[in-house]
């Protein structure tokens, strides 16, 4: 358990000194100020609307009603906290290691006047500061690839929602298909360690023995995503430089460009998983 702690502990001081700073300034600025994967209805489709549209079906997966409590960990910079109080009527505890993105989310909620139904705070999904059963529903999109301990971290999800609510998690895969040398080479290139496959994210969920509500593989919408990630920063890029410096900003089209042709190539998935917290006996 020690050495569990120390690791999740490690982690989570490297992650934050990454995420907190210019890397989340640039990060924001260049995935259109909402820092999640994109679901094209159309051809044409902007990478902002398909970001919505994501929203949009998580809230139908989530079948909250007005009222209800939901906690979102790894919450970026709250664009899914907000929509979700905003158009679904919830109150949401929203949670982040970041600092940078936490102060962003609070302006985020307060220019939309809804800091008294969406509070943020900083929170490791690993270790939660709820009481058992405070929520009706539990949100992770695009962040356990960051995990170091995913049964940890499930744990505390069905430990803080009640008997009936539900657990919804989006999430990055890689293909088993992918050589070991390219898997370790982007795992340390987007500093993201702890990548699964689709494949086992299906035998993870089954050992939790929870009834499944939805499982999808939206990989072909992830492609597009990091392209228009990609279009963005060629539109934005002598701003993104003034702001954080053009080393930043290359590395940046360096990674966003190898997660384009990884997706594309089939072997950079996106999927998500919706399941119920089993009913007490």
């Amino acid at each position: 358990m020690a050495d569990r702690d120390t690791s999740i502990q490690s982690d989570q001081s490297a992650y934050r000194a990454h995420f907190d700073g210019g890397v989340s300034t640039l990060m924001s600025q260049m995935w259109g100020g909402n820092l999640h994967m994109g679901y094209f209805g159309t051809p044409d489709e902007s990478l902002a609307s398909a970001q919505v549209g994501v929203k949009g079906l998580i809230a139908e997966l989530l079948g909250l009603e007005r009222g209800s409590k939901l906690i979102e960990v790894a919450c970026g910079v709250g664009t899914t906290a907000i929509y979700l109080a905003a158009k679904a009527g919830v109150s949401v505890d929203a949670t982040n290691i970041s600092e940078t993105q936490i102060a962003e989310a609070r302006e985020r909620a307060a220019a939309a006047g809804l800091a008294g139904r969406v509070r943020f705070a900083f929170g490791d999904y690993h270790r939660l500061d709820a009481e058992a059963g405070s929520y009706d529903a539990w949100l992770c999109q695009e962040a356990l690839l960051y995990a170091h301990d995913r049964k940890q971290v499930f744990a505390e999800a069905r430990r803080v929602v009640k008997p009936g609510g539900r657990i919804l998690f989006t999430d990055l895969t890689l293909s088993n298909s992918l050589l070991p040398s390219e898997r370790e080479s982007l795992m340390a290139d987007i500093k993201a360690p702890h990548f699964w496959s689709i494949d086992q994210y299906d035998a993870f969920v089954g050992r939790l023995g929870m009834p499944l509500i939805a499982r999808h593989e939206w990989g072909s919408h992830a492609a597009r995503t990091f392209e228009a990630v990609a279009g963005n920063i060629r539109m934005k890029r002598n701003e993104l430089v003034s702001l954080v410096g053009e080393d930043a900003v290359s590395q940046a089209e360096f990674r966003i460009d190898r997660q384009y042709r990884l997706a594309s190539a089939g072997h950079l998935g996106w999927c998500v998983f919706c399941l119920e917290v089993s009913r007490l006996a």
